[in-house]
């Protein structure tokens, strides 16, 4: 007799989940209020048309535009003048070279890169040379992008974007 009590509540308790979710995805359930009469009192745009600025990652407000580097383009698979040869010189342990689309502002979105990759440092004021071959970017959509350097500690994030 109990088990038959437990089925039951499991039954009424998935159905009143379904029968929630099933009106909350109707329109008439979150219709919305009726316009109130206003004096013009609070005149305003529309939320769509607000345009604001970017809102960047902590760390890195200070660092440069995108529209500061280097550019290339990059179509089915091969990059206009390849390959890609990066050199920078080292100031700490690491320099990485990082790519990201035209579209993109590194310091909103650093986790959009295409290509992301650190180089060891011979020693703090050494020169690394990088070559970017299309391959390493892999196949991302055809377009512009732009790169850059940075330097990296052994631990933590980058740096110095230049």
């Amino acid at each position: 007799m109990k088990r038959e009590y437990r089925v039951l509540a499991i039954a009424v308790i998935f159905f009143a989940t379904g029968l929630i979710f099933f009106l909350m995805d109707h329109p008439w359930a979150m219709a919305p209020a009726a316009p109130v009469a206003s004096s013009g009192a609070m005149q305003g745009k529309q939320i769509g048309s607000v345009q604001s600025a970017p809102t960047f990652m902590p760390g890195l407000q200070g660092f440069p535009a995108p529209s500061q580097f280097r550019t290339f383009a990059y179509a089915s698979g091969t990059i206009e003048g390849a390959p890609l040869v990066v050199a920078s010189t080292c100031a700490d342990a690491y320099v990485a070279v990082l790519v990201f689309p035209s579209g993109v502002d590194y310091r909103a979105v650093p986790n959009r890169a295409v290509y992301n990759q650190a180089f060891p440092c011979a020693t703090p004021s050494s020169t690394v040379s990088v070559t970017v071959a299309p391959s390493d970017i892999g196949n991302a959509p055809s377009g512009a992008y732009y790169y850059f350097t940075v330097s990296q500690a052994a631990d933590g994030t980058w740096y110095n974007p230049k």
